[in-house]
């Protein structure tokens, strides 16, 4: 056989050899393609997503959520008395369905019988602020939340003599006068936009607290000017002051407000001065 026929039928067959390399090369494309197609899901993350099978529910637990009920009165001074009048109410933090209550006994302690699950707990007691636990996430045997209660004052201011900026030192200072008192006390001051400005989160926009000296008649909430202009305020704007008698535990039992981020405030007396103050900021 010639050096030309020999090449011939070289080409001949490296192209019969190039055409089943083709062939071959589509068909595993093709069928790669259906493979990952078939494979795919237009769920959010594969066996967990919209289209995927649910996982196994964990097991279901029993338990307690267990504390004690820890008093003070408006001063912050221990209450040891009275203590099996707090009433402990337990709900689901998902649906506020309410799922058991207990009283407390003599010592204080209480004791709810609960499953695994997310709850919240209120503790409420005459006088008192209520105490809120929220997002209490149970899993097994004995969670131990204690509740602490301050007494609900009954004092307030009675004026507002006037309210002044300070350049000096860059404060706001609102004063007035108070009835004496042999203890210590606290006053909170909500600060709002409006004449509606109340211990309601969605009312106010930041709080103040300021202490009341021993036998002291007039007072001095003083309030930094930079704390107005982180909360948006500017010169020229208008704010209100709703002023409480406040515990001087006055964060027992407060909560968030989840909406507004804000706190919720119960240990404080049912009334403030009113009408409340306005101020205009220079």
């Amino acid at each position: 056989m010639n050096h030309e026929v020999l090449t011939s039928s070289f080409k001949g067959t490296k192209n019969l050899t190039s055409k089943k390399l083709s062939i071959l090369f589509s068909t595993l494309l093709f069928g790669g393609i259906l493979l990952f197609t078939s494979c795919s899901k237009t769920g959010s993350t594969g066996p967990q997503g919209s289209q995927g099978a649910q996982g196994t529910p964990g097991p279901v637990l029993s338990g307690n959520i267990s504390g004690f009920t820890i008093l003070t009165d408006e001063y912050g001074s221990p209450v040891t008395t009275g203590l099996k009048s707090a009433y402990v109410l337990l709900y689901d933090a998902h649906t506020n369905q309410r799922m058991d209550s207990v009283y407390a006994d003599s010592t204080g302690f209480y004791n709810v019988p609960v499953q695994t699950g997310t709850y919240t707990m209120v503790t409420k007691m005459p006088g008192f602020g209520n105490n809120v636990h929220q997002n209490l996430e149970f899993t097994s045997s004995t969670l131990n939340v204690d509740s602490k209660l301050s007494a609900i004052p009954t004092f307030t201011i009675t004026s507002v003599d006037s309210i002044k900026y300070n350049a000096k030192n860059n404060m706001v200072n609102i004063y007035g006068k108070i009835n004496s008192d042999t203890h210590q006390r606290t006053l909170l001051a909500f600060v709002g936009n409006a004449n509606n400005v109340s211990p309601n989160p969605q009312d106010y926009v930041f709080t103040s607290a300021q202490g009341v000296g021993e036998n002291a008649t007039t007072f001095d909430i003083s309030i930094s000017f930079n704390v107005f202009a982180d909360n948006g305020y500017m010169s020229g704007n208008t704010v209100y002051f709703a002023i409480f008698g406040a515990s001087n535990n006055y964060t027992f039992g407060s909560f968030t407000d989840f909406p507004t981020g804000r706190t919720v405030y119960t240990a404080i007396a049912a009334m403030p001065f009113g009408p409340p103050p306005s101020y205009t900021l220079p």
